[in-house]
């Protein structure tokens, strides 16, 4: 099986559904997409794993968080970008740094597995 055939695989089996509220909107964290995910990979021989890079880019930090997903036959992988909120008077600058990471990672996930935005996942 190949890296692409894995990943056409995942895509295909994998549910990631809105589990949180806040307010009156539901969302997915990249906690649930993990808890998703793993199995899947697992199953068709690969693994699943997260870099983050801060930048300084034009007067803001910001986070880009690689996704990539390995297997023995090749990787693929997609990423996603945040800004580093450093003047948020209620975190301290390391909370925040890790607030992007976690908004980067989703959104690097949603782009490798193919998770959109939609109510019906």
């Amino acid at each position: 099986m190949s890296v692409v055939k894995a990943l056409s695989a995942i895509q295909g089996g994998l549910k990631a559904p809105k589990d949180q509220k806040a307010n009156r909107y539901r969302y997915r964290n990249i906690e649930d997409i993990n808890e998703a995910v793993k199995p899947l990979a697992a199953e068709h021989g690969c693994a699943v794993v997260y870099t983050d890079h801060m930048e300084f880019v034009e007067g803001f930090v910001t986070c880009v968080s690689t996704c990539t997903l390995l297997h023995e036959s090749g990787t693929l992988s997609s990423q996603g970008f945040a800004i580093v909120n450093v003047e948020n008077k209620n975190m301290s600058v390391e909370q925040s740094c890790g607030s992007a990471s976690s908004y980067a990672r989703k959104y690097a996930a949603c782009g490798l597995f193919a998770i959109d935005d939609s109510a019906d996942d």
